[in-house]
Parts: structure tokens; sequence; C-alpha cells
């Protein structure tokens, strides 16, 4: 089960990375174009986009807990 476990957790932590470069980059970008976009009034937009970025980033959190609690039942 242990190696069941480390197989499943590395490949949630790789998900994890993967999805935590988007919302970085976005972050990034959204700060460096903030004058523009309260120029164009366009913050509602970028919230709804950091919001989807946010929710893709604790997916893969949420089964990393989901992995923990189940190896914790054995």
């Amino acid at each position: 089960m242990q190696e069941f476990y480390r197989n499943t957790s590395r490949e949630v932590k790789r998900l994890d990375s993967l999805a935590r470069s988007p919302l970085y980059a976005n972050f990034t970008e959204t700060m460096n174009g903030l004058s523009t976009i309260r120029a164009y009034r366009e913050q509602g937009r970028f919230i709804n986009i950091n919001d989807k970025f946010m929710d893709n980033n604790n997916r893969p959190c949420i089964l990393q807990i989901t992995a923990q609690r189940w190896l914790g039942l054995y």
C-alpha cells in the first residue's frame, strides 16, 4: 500500500506544480497590466479568470488530502 500511495502522491504533486504555473503567470501578468485593466473596467473578467485558475490549483491539493486520509484508514 505504501508504494501505491507514494506513486499517487508523486503524481498529485506533479499535477499541483502544473496547475500552479498558470496561476502564477496570470497573477504576474495581471499585476503588470493593472492600470490598463482598470482603465477599461475589466476587473470582473480578470477576477473570474483568477477564480478559475485558483479552482484548478486547488484540485490537486484536495486529491492529496484525500490520499493522505485514505492511507490513514489503513
